[in-house]
């Protein structure tokens, strides 16, 4: 039997897709994707929650000011997330948590919910950065 490729090529390919790193990237920085290992300590750690492995995934894939700046989709005013980094997360979540297919788009809209629920949190100022400033500065001297 020989194999046929139908479709796209990269469903012939010997390494798993989830795994693969994207050829051309749109940052100007490289992008370092966790390998087999960091994924594994990430789903130990949140081995019946696939929405917190997701969010996980995106805090070590995105940085802060992408998350701070960004949504999943792009709406609201905010530039969307790179797409090849999400769809590397959504493999991941698919993979180690062995999603059936009937159940994958539910899960990964919970996951996408999750990503911009953090991304939401990255732009809401900290407390230590209030404490650091000069308006807490004088609040504290009042009293």
């Amino acid at each position: 039997m020989s194999s046929v490729a139908i479709g796209a090529p990269y469903l012939m390919a010997k390494e798993a897709s989830w795994n693969r790193m994207p050829n051309d990237t749109f940052s100007d920085s490289p992008i370092v994707y966790p390998n087999d290992e960091d994924l594994f300590s990430i789903f130990q750690k949140f081995e019946s929650h696939p929405t917190q492995f997701a969010v996980n995934v995106a805090r070590i894939l995105f940085t802060r000011e992408e998350l701070r700046e960004s949504n999943c989709r792009g709406k609201k005013q905010k530039s969307a997330l790179d797409k090849r980094r999400l769809l590397f997360i959504h493999n991941a979540v698919m993979k180690f948590y062995q999603i059936p297919i009937s159940s994958q788009a539910l899960v990964w809209k919970q996951c996408i919910k999750g990503i911009d629920t953090r991304c939401r949190h990255e732009r809401r100022p900290r407390f230590k950065d209030f404490a650091a400033s000069d308006s807490f500065k004088e609040i504290q001297s009042y009293y």
